[in-house]
């Protein structure tokens, strides 16, 4: 009968280890696989269409996606930036020497919102005043490259003046040299 009792309490002691390891390496696996987290694209479909079409468009250029609006504003003010809105901006067109020329927004999320097109254009005029210009498209009708090329011709201070041949010196026609400013930074 001790042997009974004996084997009982042995059995019971090595059930309950069994159970306690398997909890915690049930526990364990739990807590690795970091719940409730997933992959995502960084960028949408539009997003993607319109990135190929900007780094093809503007192969002098450097294109940045999703950048967020503290790498292109400082502010005095720490809070100042908060007023912006959008943490995010979509493409950021950078010159060769790494500073921001003009930041791209396609869609139109603000629309019908008057909370954010408050923070849009408080942030489009700060841009502004900046000297970042700010061109924007809508989701449904991405510009084709040559668009894109055509907006961008008008930023590149070598290119903002333009000449085109005479046609025959004999039609009277003479060149014509177009200049193109943009808005320049005051203060």
């Amino acid at each position: 009968m001790n042997i009974i009792i004996a084997l009982v309490v042995v059995a019971i002691i090595v059930i309950g280890a069994v159970v306690g390891i398997a909890a915690r390496g049930k526990k364990k696996a739990t807590t690795s696989k970091s719940p409730g987290f997933y992959k995502k694209k960084p960028l949408s479909d539009n997003e993607q269409v319109m990135y190929r079409r900007l780094i093809n468009a503007l192969p002098d250029y450097t294109v940045l996606a999703q950048v967020d609006v503290s790498r292109c504003l400082g502010a005095k003010n720490a809070t100042a930036l908060n007023d912006i809105g959008a943490k995010n901006l979509d493409f950021v067109i950078c010159n060769r020497s790494g500073e921001a020329i003009a930041v791209v927004e396609i869609g139109d999320k603000s629309h019908g919102n008057k909370a954010l097109e408050k923070k849009e254009e408080m942030k489009n005029k700060v841009l502004k005043k900046v000297g970042i210009d700010i061109v924007r498209w809508r989701a449904g009708t991405l510009p084709s490259e040559a668009d894109i090329q055509a907006r961008f011709i008008l930023l590149d201070p070598i290119k903002q003046t333009r000449s085109t041949k005479p046609k025959s010196a004999a039609s009277g026609n003479s060149a014509s040299i177009i200049p193109i400013t943009r808005n320049t930074r005051t203060g």
